[in-house]
């Protein structure tokens, strides 16, 4: 919302002044890793950038051995972002018949639960590893988002952990033009998303050089497996316990989008996950009826 500068020496002074440009001693201008990434008309022009591009890669099916589309953002991520999101949420939208006669179109996965997906991916590279770069797999039963650098928080703490940002001046630029947020929140919109859709909970796999963020869509809670369901009732409580709300059998049910009828059904989840030691209860002594649970690092 700021007002664009009158002429090229006032733009050129307010990108000195944000990071992305430099005075060189000759008197020239030279540009920065930030500056580059965030607003190069052509990634692919700086050689010890060009792997940091952007990939989407769009599959016939839910293996990589049928790819009917890969595409390569090399704009800037600021100048890109938008379009990116926006190639994305139009391969997840699927045609639903409404009645005999209305059509609708209808996304796989919560539009925000993208965004933040694509911004963490974007913002927590690491942009030391040569050779790889952030990538956007699109299946037909499920989304991947891979990066290089591991995970900066254990797994398991992704909802509650503090904000830690391995490049912040991407990061905070990003979160200037509302792309993203520096509170650590990421993980949080994108489990409150998936609830909405009663969708399973992120998949995260990480290693000393790489994190993946998984995102299935299934039809019914029937598919799910059963690390799905675990998975899911400890982040939900996890998400619970930070916003100081109570876990209880009918906020999962909730959660899974499940009818009141089920509740035997989440009560042997709920004991299955507390027997795993990812919840327990918040209060020993009380009743079956008035159990309610908190994460087991609460």
């Amino acid at each position: 919302s700021l007002p664009m500068p009158s002429n090229e020496e006032k733009k050129i002074k307010t990108f000195i002044q944000e990071g992305f440009v430099t005075v060189e001693d000759n008197g020239k201008y030279g540009i920065t890793t930030a500056g580059a990434l965030l607003f190069a008309r052509n990634i692919l022009a700086f050689p010890s950038l060009a792997s940091k591009a952007l990939r989407l890669v769009i599959y016939s099916d839910d293996s990589k051995l049928n790819a009917r589309n890969d595409i390569t953002f090399a704009e800037g991520y600021a100048v890109s972002f938008n379009s990116i999101c926006s190639r994305i949420e139009d391969e997840l939208k699927k045609i639903e018949n409404i009645g005999a006669v209305y059509r609708e179109e209808k996304s796989l996965l919560p539009v925000a639960a993208v965004r933040e997906v694509v911004a963490n991916l974007l913002i927590h590279q690491d942009l030391t590893a040569r050779g790889s770069g952030p990538c956007v797999d699109v299946f037909t039963n499920r989304m991947e988002a891979t990066n290089s650098g591991a995970l900066l928080v254990p797994k398991d703490r992704i909802i509650d952990a503090p904000p830690k940002v391995r490049n912040e001046v991407i990061a905070a630029f990003l979160r200037r033009m509302h792309f993203c947020e520096e509170r650590g929140s990421g993980f949080d919109r994108i489990e409150e998303g998936l609830g909405v859709m009663h969708l399973p909970s992120v998949i995260v796999e990480t290693d000393d050089d790489f994190t993946r963020v998984i995102i299935a869509w299934l039809d019914s809670f029937q598919q799910w497996s059963v690390r799905d369901k675990l998975r899911t009732v400890y982040y939900s409580t996890c998400l619970d316990y930070i916003r100081g709300r109570s876990t209880t059998n009918a906020s999962v049910r909730n959660r899974l989008g499940l009818p009141e009828k089920d509740v035997s059904i989440v009560s042997r989840l709920v004991q299955s996950a507390v027997a795993e030691g990812l919840l327990k209860l918040e209060d020993p002594a009380s009743g079956p009826k008035a159990r309610k649970y908190i994460p087991y690092w609460a």
